[in-house]
Formats: C-alpha cells, structure tokens, sequence
C-alpha cells in the first residue's frame, strides 16, 4: 500500500511539471521550429505560447508592425486551437486589425470576427496598375468567418468599406466617397457583390471566381453632373450608355 502511495506520489509530481512546463514554454523556442514562408522574420518574441508578443515581423524587409496574442486554452476541448491577436503597431503599411485566428485539428486554418484597417494608398501603392494613381480614404475589412482549402476557401464571408474614397488617375480627381461590397465563398466559388455612391458617380458590380480561377464581371456605372469629362470620354471608347445614362459592361476569363 505504502508502495503504491510513493508512485502515485511520484506521478502526480511528474503530471504537475509536465503542466507547469507546457504552461511557461517560451514561445522564442517554439518559434525556432516554425518554418516560416519565405521573407517573414519574426523579430524578439516575448512570453509564452499561451500569451505573447513579438516585437514585430517583417516581410520582404518592411515591418507589418507588433503582434500580440492570447491562446484561449478552453477551445483545445472543441477540436481546435484558437487565439486572439492583435497587430500593426508601428507598421510600415500603416495596417492595424485585431480579431480571431486558429486552426482544427484537422488542419484547417480560419479566421473568426477579424477585422482590420488600411489606408488605400498602401493597396494603390502594391497594386499592379496600368497608369499611376493615388488614392485617399481608408479600407475597413470584417472577416465574420474564413476557413481555408485549397486554393481558396472553405467557407467565407467578408464585408469591405473604403471611407473618404477618392482616386486620382492622369491628374484627375474622382470622389468616390463610399464604396462597399459583400464577398462569399462556399466550397471555393467567391462571389463578390459592391456599389458605390457619391454626387458625381454611381456604380454596381458583381464578381464571380471559380477554383479554376475563371471569373465573371458584371456591372454598371452612371455618371452624373461633375464627372471628369476626360474620364467619361475614356468610357465611351469601350462603352455604350444606355437611355438613363448607364455605362453597362460584361467580361469573362481567367486568371
């Protein structure tokens, strides 16, 4: 009896360093073992697995700012790992969101409530257009749900605003003001629904993408008093106007 007191003994010992040690593992060891994508550098990594911060990470030599997270232990009893993050101070893209992040134990990635900010100058400034351009306002994006597979998405649904929108193309101004749109995904077909409103343009579009990356554009555009006459004259060399003044258009391929 006293011999089997000594082992429970020993192992109740043995299941409390065991607890103690998973619970206080520095994430700058785990982190050594994490084969990050090619141009990420994590930058002095703080705390445990459980609760961190890293002083910043970089991409291609541009920092996306701090990253601080908090692992909500609960959710392993629910199949998956689960945290919560923060990010984007001191960033170089002037990016900032907070929001849930995770994966199933199945190995699918998802993004829960996620949301974040970035001025769209930094998209302009990344995008390949085929004319300069500037842009002013800031894009707002609230991921609700996301899971991945490949090569899109599981399951997603996303909402984006760009507030204060203004585009500038060859020296002209175009006010915006409010753009929005709705994207969705089931089984890796995205269809994207937007408008925007403002005193010299109206505009509504839809977008569909298939896992073979073939797409389908169609929309509107309306201008009204005030719109660049240069812009519009660059329309009417593609576009017709309909009797309410309407730019319809259509277009199809692939990616």
């Amino acid at each position: 009896m006293g011999r089997k007191k000594v082992v429970a003994s020993v192992a109740g010992i043995g299941l409390i360093f065991c607890i103690s040690l998973i619970a206080h593992l520095p994430a700058a060891f785990v982190l050594k073992f994490v084969q990050l994508p090619r141009g990420i550098e994590l930058v002095s990594p703080k705390g445990t697995v459980w609760q961190g911060h890293l002083q910043q990470v970089r991409w291609q030599r541009q920092s996306l700012g701090t990253v601080d997270w908090r692992v909500h232990p609960f959710d392993l009893l629910t199949g998956r790992l689960f945290a919560s993050v923060k990010f984007g101070r001191q960033s170089d893209f002037h990016i900032q969101g907070k929001g849930g992040i995770g994966a199933s134990f199945s190995g699918k990635p998802f993004l829960q409530n996620f949301h974040f900010s970035v001025p769209a100058q930094t998209i302009v400034d990344h995008a390949p257009l085929p004319v300069p351009a500037t842009a002013e306002g800031l894009l707002d994006v609230m991921v609700k749900e996301y899971v991945f597979r490949e090569p899109f998405c599981e399951q997603a649904n996303a909402d984006f605003e760009w507030k204060n929108a203004q585009l500038s193309l060859m020296a002209q101004a175009l006010p915006l003001e409010k753009v929005s749109a709705n994207v969705v995904c089931d089984n890796n077909r995205i269809t994207l629904k937007g408008k925007q409103r403002s005193l010299v343009l109206r505009s509504e579009y839809s977008v569909t993408m298939d896992a073979n990356r073939k797409y389908k554009l169609d929309g509107w555009l309306q201008p009204a008093p005030g719109f660049p006459e240069s812009m519009e004259k660059m329309l009417q060399m593609g576009l017709r106007a309909n009797d309410q003044g309407r730019y319809n258009f259509k277009f199809n391929g692939q990616l």
